[in-house]
């Protein structure tokens, strides 16, 4: 199923390479630990897009997925709820 998530670029931090790699690795994990506990499609969703903008340093996003071949908002943060 095709997906895409879109991250509204913030102004984030400067972080060394390896405050970078463990900040990556614990969002890694933190999919990991979602993909396990969610009920919901939904709440997997927000969750993935959760650790998405914050492991971007984003100030919101959203995750879209085409469904019967038209591209659905299924997840977002930090957007007006008109735009989605």
């Amino acid at each position: 199923m095709p997906s895409a998530i879109a991250l509204c670029p913030g102004a984030a931090p400067a972080r060394s390479d390896d405050a970078a790699q463990a900040e990556l690795l614990q969002a890694i994990r933190d999919v990991a630990d979602a993909v396990e506990l969610a009920s919901a499609p939904a709440s997997l969703f927000a969750r993935l897009l959760e650790v998405a903008v914050a492991a971007t340093g984003a100030t919101g996003g959203s995750l879209l997925l085409v469904e019967d071949a038209v591209l659905r908002v299924r997840a977002a943060a930090g957007l007006e709820p008109e735009l989605w």
